[in-house]
């Protein structure tokens, strides 16, 4: 009995494949994903927040309790061009689609429209995926700053990860308060994320490679006034952690899907004399899901 020539290379298409995968469970993978190889990729971000400021019961002063809902919803292309001459790799982020719905205390609240919608970032990469420079559109300054705080934040985590399947990696990670408060510009949090290596498949002859991430951090300090806006100064105690799963195209690097939850508990002193107080606790939750659009 003889096998027909199609079942042949079908069955060696499957070993090969197969085979792929069996050497990636064992030798350590580099999951950096910038610079990207060139052409196009679109995306979806979608992002749920709930943030509660409540008075202590503790303080001089009980302010009124707020609770915030923020939902945001975007569509991205990335476009990245081919290396010059020094291995400089430049890539164009379209924001193509952003819609943002707010509530504040139940009622709906006006969001305005967002600074980068319709609009492009430009971003030029080393060959080592360290980020060099960034513009974007005029008028958009601070929230240019704010998408490459969060850029340098990825490619300072993930371009040092080199794991095999089941190996585990602990990172510093800095990251910028993400709570609009008087006077805490330019306060960040610290601490770190783990990253474990679950697995490494095939798909459409590409090896895609799933992680589990956890993180924590804080931030602990005291703001003197007047910059806090505040007669006395304001105390930020500000504690976030998260987890999440992520599926990375290695071949073509591209970001298949990454999803993840954080939990934001802390607390806030305002002081509006040298004797008067008023403490707020503040909690919140953020999901969070980019996935890439084919």
């Amino acid at each position: 009995m003889t096998f027909p020539r199609a079942r042949v290379a079908a069955i060696g298409v499957i070993a090969m494949c197969a085979g792929a995968a069996a050497r990636a469970q064992s030798e350590k993978i580099a999951l950096g994903i910038l610079p990207p190889r060139p052409g196009s990729v679109h995306y979806e971000m979608t992002q749920d927040m709930s943030l509660e400021a409540s008075p202590d019961g503790q303080g001089d002063v009980q302010l009124p309790a707020t609770k915030m809902t923020v939902n945001t919803t975007m569509r991205l292309t990335q476009e990245a061009g081919a290396p010059d001459a020094d291995g400089h790799v430049q890539v164009k982020l379209t924001y193509d689609d952003v819609k943002v719905s707010a509530t504040l205390n139940g009622k709906p609240a006006p969001s305005g429209e967002h600074p980068l919608a319709g609009k492009a970032l430009v971003a030029t990469y080393s060959s080592e995926g360290r980020l060099l420079n960034m513009t974007g559109p005029e008028g958009a300054d601070a929230m240019v700053q704010a998408v490459r705080q969060v850029i340098e934040q990825m490619t300072g985590q993930w371009s040092r990860l080199r794991l095999a399947v089941g190996e585990t990696q602990t990172i510093p990670m800095s990251l910028a308060l993400p709570i609009p408060i008087p006077g805490a510009a330019g306060l960040r949090m610290t601490g770190d994320s783990t990253f474990k290596l679950t697995g490494v498949d095939v798909e459409d002859g590409n090896r895609i490679a799933s992680c589990d991430s956890v993180f924590q951090v804080a931030l602990s300090q005291s703001i003197d006034a007047p910059a806090a806006g505040t007669a006395a100064g304001l105390t930020v105690d500000m504690k976030m952690s998260g987890s999440g799963q992520t599926r990375i195209d290695l071949d073509r690097r591209v970001i298949k899907v990454n999803e993840g939850t954080v939990t934001i508990d802390g607390g806030l002193v305002f002081a509006r004399d040298a004797s008067t107080t008023a403490r707020m606790i503040v909690r919140g939750t953020m999901k969070m899901l980019f996935s890439e659009l084919r």
